[in-house]
């Protein structure tokens, strides 16, 4: 088991909330219902992920084009 697995499993056994940086749209992409996506520190995203996947294509998309 990965860390994402691991952090992924805590998120559904204990219902605990898991905030984790990650540089990686795809990454984020298999792991994540909620997005904030920053650019220079300022928030230019936050909703949840699958809004974002339904409306963009992640492969194309950088912070200050969302």
């Amino acid at each position: 088991m990965n860390r994402q697995e691991a952090l992924a499993r805590i998120n559904r056994h204990f219902g605990l909330t898991v905030l984790c940086n990650l540089h990686s749209l795809d990454l984020a992409r298999g792991y994540c219902d909620r997005l904030l996506l920053l650019d220079s520190g300022a928030r230019v995203w936050t909703d949840p992920a699958a809004w974002f996947w339904g409306i963009h294509r992640w492969a194309d998309c950088s912070a200050r084009h969302c």
